[in-house]
């Protein structure tokens, strides 16, 4: 689901929402971080975020944007697992 969808379903459902695209400014810089970073200038009341569910191997290798969004944001957090 792209950003524009998500609002605009949020949207529908009656929820005030706002998407942005957070992109990376340096190269190494930590993608959750950069969420945080982004999610904070706004300032965000609920930062949402989606999440394939990895699990073993996979997630060990590839580690977990969502899961680092949780530890780092000063805001609650709502995780939601895509089909």
């Amino acid at each position: 689901m792209g950003i524009d969808r998500a609002r605009e379903t949020a949207n529908s459902a009656g929820i005030e929402a706002e998407a942005q695209l957070a992109e990376i400014g340096t190269p190494g810089q930590r993608v959750a971080g950069r969420i945080v970073e982004v999610a904070m200038d706004w300032p965000a009341d609920l930062l949402v975020v989606g999440t394939h569910g990895r699990r073993g191997l996979d997630h060990l290798l590839l580690g977990s944007i969502a899961e680092g969004v949780a530890r780092l944001a000063p805001m609650p957090v709502l995780l939601v697992r895509g089909q």
